[in-house]
This record gives C-alpha cells, structure tokens and sequence, in this order.
C-alpha cells in the first residue's frame, strides 16, 4: 500500500496534492452534506405536488365521465324510439316530411348542450338518417368500416369509435363516437346500426386547463383527444404508457434522464377504458426549489472558490520555484539548451537550480561536437558510397583497351568499350555529385546498347519522360543499378521479349520516377526482405557488396542528399513483372550549378 502511495505520489505534483488534500477535507464532505439534505426535500415536495396533479386528474377525468353518460343515455333513447324502429323497419312508410320531422325531434334532441357533432341511424338496406347533411357514398364507407364489422360479431356491445374526419359535408373535425346496434324490442331482430358522435375539441375542453402536455387515449393507446392536433389518432409514446405497468387506474411515474425527465400523471375512466394521461417536464414542477438549490450552490461556490483560490496562491508560492525548473528540464528534450534558470528560492531549490545551471552549459558544449562529428561521418559516409559506383582507374583503362581494339581491326568491341565508357564517365564525380534526369537517361541508353549486344531483340526500353522534366535535379548514376536488376533478376529467364518503361512526373514539389518491367517478378518472401532492407536505418554488412551496391546503394545516397522523407520504394507481384518507384524533391539543375547542402 505504502508502495503504490510512493507512485501515486510521484505522479502528481506538490502544488496538485496541497489543493487534492484541501477538497477532500473541505468540500466533499460540503456537498456530502448539501446531497442528503436536499433530497428529502425534493421527495416530500414531489408528493405533494403528485397529490394537487391527481386530484386535477379526477377532476377531469368525472367531467369526461358525466360526457360520456350523457352520450350514452341520449344513445339509448334514440335506439330504444318507437319511430326510430318504425323507420327502421319500414323506411318507405314514412314521407319526407315526417323524416324531417323525426330528424328535429329525435336525431336533435340533445343538441341543447352544444355538444352533438353528428347522428345517423342506418338500416341494412341502404337508407341512412343523419342529424346532419351526408353524402350518400357515407353509407357504404360506414358499412365498409372495421369497426362494424366488429360490432356485427358482438351485437350487444356499445364501442367507441374515434375518427379523423367527421361523416358530414361540411364539418370534418375530428370525431369520438359511440356505436352500438338497434333491435326490436321483442324480437330482439337487427334493425339498424346508430353512429352518435362527439367532437374531439368538446371532450378536450374538459382537460385544456391542466398544466403541460395532456393526452386522451383510449384502451388501444390510441390518442384520441389533445392539444397538440397533430398527435391525434397516433399511438402514445411507449415510455408515457406507464399505466400498464401499474395495478391502480390511477398513479404517477418519473420517465427519462436528465433534460428529457418528466412527471407523468394518469387516471383511468373505467366505463369507456379510457386514459388522461399528464405530462410535464421535471424542470418545470420543481423550478423553485431548484432555484433555492441554484441560490444555495451559488453561494456555496463562491465560498468554495475563494477557499480554493486561496489554496492555490499559497501551492503556488511553495511549488513556483519547482515548476520554472521542471519546464526547463522539460525544454531540454527539444533541444532548448539556452535558457538557465534564475536562482531563486528557498536554498535546497536553490542548489538544484545551480546544478542544472552547470549541467546545461556541460550539455551544449557537448551536442556542438556530436553535430561536429556527426557531420564529418556523413560525409565521409557520402563519399565511400559515391567511390563504390565511380572507379575513375576503370574508365581511364577502358580508354586505353577501346583505343587498342581499334588498332586491331576490332571495331564492335571497340563500340562496346566506347558505350560502356562514356557510361563511366558520367558517373565519375567532377565537382558535383548531381545530374540531370536527361543526362541520367543517355546513361541508360548506352547501358542498354551494351545490353542489347548480349539480348539482340529480346529487350526492349521505353521512355515517357515529359520534355520538361528533362532538366530535374538527379544524383548521379541513380537509374542504371536498377535497370540493371530489372534485366538480371527479372527478364534474363523470361521466356518471351523483356520491356523496361521509364516514367517521369512530379506532383506538387516531387518529382516520382517509375522503372516498371514485364519480368517474372518478386517472391512475397523476397519482396518483404527488399523492403525490410530499403526501411532499415543503418548500411548492411560489408560483406554484403552486390546488395549494397544495388538499389540500397540508390536509396541510400538518395536519403543521404534530400532526408528521410525520399528514396526508393519497390513493388511486385510473381509473374507480374515489378515496379521501383523513385521519390527526389522537383528541383532544376541550372548549366554549373553545383549542389549546396
């Protein structure tokens, strides 16, 4: 324990463990305190507040009952009228004037509480009596409904029935009715359906005074009544359908977290199945005890921040002297070696600042003679490279052998030896180790006459060098060796005719050349270890001489002239022939130029 204490220790600074040791011993048990003290506070006034909403649900709830009752008791005095069941029974035995008149007194007569949107009584026939002007094509979108259909299966049963639209001409407001069968009364014989409807505004008028968002749904969990009209005939929300989860008709629930918490309120009207369902934002039911709560943390913030204001001015006057001395160790890992530190402080800091006064300077004095030598070996380094590829003693006896052949009589050796010199000659170092990419590509072209010698037709080169790019900036004798692996590893066994295509572009700032051959290609094995080795960062063994004369030679004097960020990349698949890529920075070599590091 003791242990990990040491670690955690170590990691936080002193100025962070005064203030850590402060809020433990201040503020948490502050708001410890603050917590268990305001939550019986919020439960007793949620009680309280859950009681005033249910006794306002009851209250609407018993309206929308007593509404109800009277639909059903004027429902039943229409179905249970002798001249409703004679017209009914024999519709042709009435004139369209006791219609009419049966139509004011009978279909009408609860029109006096304002509240009756519509009433049709319907026989099996195809003749429909409404309180209201109908169009005739009702009957048969009635007969049609599934709502009859049900009713037909159950005839002694009253249902509830809420529609968009109302049935009339001219009135389309949404509609809550109630339908049920017409008999005769000895008989018991189906005569007819009555359709007895209420607007939905009229039902919502008895809930619009409660606060927040008031649903009426029925025993589907359909909405049927609200204010919001756009919800109606929508199913209610899954997480306000709390009712189902509860034994009483009646309760309250808290759904969602956060700025999406609410206060639901219920209360079920048993005789219809119906639910008013209440739904107010959290926030708003506990705004002012919340207010007191923000009052009560404002001030407690404030006295917290001045004593951890305070706290933190006096960690800072122990630990400023520690932290000015850690930044500084901190700038010396970005090679900021010329900024000591002031002597200040208490005199154990003291020392230490005069100590790493001392170690700076011992610091800089040392990285000038690592830059001094790590220069030196990097030239050198270029220069043993640059040796491997450019034997002046070479080109100076090819002179003299070419010169004897033509003496002789020899001409064609005497071309080869003169191809394959000024091949030399180009390579050999003449105050620049630099060269153009056109110059770069005569080289090639000579290497390729010598080639052809030896593969008369078998081999081939192509050129899609842009004439532009024919002054760009190259090192010397970069595009021979691996023309010379291409044709050695990848064409000499290829059965058919060997094709090398050179390429040339330069995208943004960098200029990439493509040498891409039709060869057998590269085993994945091989073409990991290439890549393996074109990645590695220091030379391979001396011993290694063909390699390191190849394309690590290349990638090597490529990185060693331009960075890290160019070289050699190379890609290939068996039988597919492969792909070397060279990336150098686009730059134009002007006639005597010389290169400048």
């Amino acid at each position: 324990m003791n242990i990990r204490l040491g670690i955690l220790s170590q990691k936080i600074s002193i100025r962070n463990q005064i203030i850590f040791l402060v809020l433990i011993i201040l503020i948490l048990p502050l708001l410890f305190t603050f917590y268990y003290l305001d939550k019986p506070l919020e439960k007793a006034i949620k009680a309280k507040i859950g009681y005033s909403a249910q006794e306002a649900l009851k209250l609407a709830g018993r309206n929308i009952e007593y509404a109800t009752e009277e639909m059903f008791a004027a429902a039943n005095e229409i179905a249970q009228s002798p001249r409703v069941i004679q017209l009914l029974q024999d519709p042709e035995a009435l004139t369209p004037y006791e219609k009419y008149e049966l139509q004011i007194s009978e279909l009408n007569k609860v029109s006096r509480s304002n509240h009756t949107s519509f009433v049709a009584v319907m026989d099996n026939i195809g003749h429909m009596t409404t309180s209201r002007y109908t169009e005739p094509q009702v009957y048969n979108e009635i007969m049609r409904s599934d709502w009859l259909a049900h009713l037909n299966t159950t005839p002694n049963q009253l249902l509830w029935v809420f529609r968009q639209t109302n049935y009339t001409f001219a009135d389309k407001r949404p509609t809550v009715s109630l339908v049920r069968l017409i008999q005769e009364p000895q008989t018991h014989r189906k005569l007819g359906v009555l359709l007895y409807s209420k607007s939905e505004e009229d039902l919502y008028s008895y809930i619009t005074g409660l606060e927040g968002k008031i649903y009426l749904a029925d025993s589907s969990g359909t909405i049927i009544s609200s204010g919001d009209k756009s919800k109606l005939g929508a199913a209610l929300p899954t997480q306000y359908a709390v009712m189902d989860l509860k034994e009483t008709s009646r309760g309250q629930a808290t759904v969602g977290k956060g700025a999406e918490k609410k206060l639901v309120n219920y209360y079920g009207i048993s005789q219809t199945g119906w639910t008013i369902v209440q739904i107010i934002p959290y926030d708003t039911v506990f705004k002012e005890i919340f207010d007191i709560r923000k009052a009560n943390l404002t001030v407690s913030g404030m006295i917290l921040a001045l004593f951890v204001l305070l706290t933190i001015a006096i960690a800072n006057n122990i630990s400023r002297p520690l932290v000015v001395m850690v930044k500084k160790m901190t700038g010396m890992e970005n090679n900021q070696f010329n900024s000591p530190i002031t002597v200040n402080g208490p005199k154990e800091i003291s020392v230490l600042q005069k100590t790493y006064n001392q170690m700076l300077g011992q610091l800089k004095d040392l990285l000038h003679r690592v830059k001094d030598e790590y220069k030196q070996k990097e030239e050198m380094r270029f220069r043993a490279l640059q040796a491997q590829i450019n034997p002046h003693f070479i080109l100076n006896t090819l002179n003299n052998i070419k010169w004897t052949a033509y003496v002789r009589g020899e001409r064609e050796v005497g071309q080869m030896l003169s191809s394959l010199a000024g091949l030399l000659e180009g390579s050999i170092v003449r105050g620049s180790s630099m060269n153009t990419l056109g110059e770069e590509v005569d080289y090639l072209r000579n290497y390729i006459v010598l080639m052809k010698l030896k593969f008369n037709e078998k081999l081939d080169i192509v050129f899609n060098v842009p004439e532009d790019l024919l002054q760009a900036e190259t090192i010397k004798f970069m595009l021979q060796p691996v023309v010379e692996n291409s044709i050695e590893h990848g064409l000499e066994r290829l059965p058919g005719k060997g094709v090398i295509e050179v390429k040339a572009h330069q995208e943004g700032g960098i200029l990439l050349l493509t040498i891409s051959d039709n060869g057998i290609g590269i085993g994945m094995e091989r073409l990991k270890e290439l890549q393996t080795w074109l990645d590695a960062d220091e030379l391979v063994e001396e011993n290694d001489e063909a390699k390191r004369i190849g394309l690590r030679n290349v990638h090597e004097r490529l990185r060693l002239q331009y960075g890290e960020g160019f070289g050699l990349a190379i890609d290939s698949r068996p039988g597919e022939g492969a792909t070397v890529t060279f990336r150098l920075p686009f730059l134009r070599k002007k006639e005597g130029q010389k290169h400048a590091d």
